[in-house]
């Protein structure tokens, strides 16, 4: 029998990289809001320092196609429906994933991805690294201006 977890976890940067480390099949999901942010440059960064698949969502795979980073363009609710797939074999055929990350993906939307993640995919463990906080997430950054948002991105690239 598996256990929820009743809230998120609240993630700091240190955290993220300890946890990063403990998965060997990590996903990292970006919506739209890391352009409206200017984050992408971080997250391209975050992308190539932990060596992360990529699945960009909304208008977002463009973004990532001029930057020459490969991605894989899905709608949010996609993505997630297939993750909640135990017979999905992921982005590259070699197995369903044990970690999501996800950034920038609207605020609604992705909190109710989350709960669907968490009751019917509990193999997955899910980490936001927005600048809000997602209780439906295993664990999540807490609400934050995007000064601080920044500062906590800026950290995960750090060793």
């Amino acid at each position: 029998m598996y256990t929820i977890r009743k809230n998120a976890m609240r993630l700091k940067p240190e955290t993220f990289k300890s946890m990063l480390k403990r998965f060997d099949r990590p996903l990292l999901v970006a919506g739209p809001l890391v352009i409206e942010n200017s984050v992408l440059d971080l997250v391209i960064n975050i992308i190539k320092r932990w060596n992360l698949p990529v699945v960009a969502t909304a208008n977002t795979y463009k973004f990532f196609a001029e930057k020459n980073v490969e991605a894989k363009a899905y709608g949010l609710v996609e993505i997630v429906n297939l993750l909640q797939d135990k017979q999905w074999k992921g982005l590259d055929g070699k197995g369903q994933y044990n970690l999501v990350i996800f950034i920038g993906c609207n605020y609604n939307v992705l909190l109710q991805c989350l709960s669907s993640l968490k009751h019917f995919a509990p193999h997955i463990k899910t980490i936001t690294i927005c600048k809000h906080y997602y209780p439906n997430a295993y664990a999540s950054f807490p609400n934050m201006d995007n000064r601080r948002w920044l500062k906590y991105l800026k950290k995960i690239l750090e060793s």
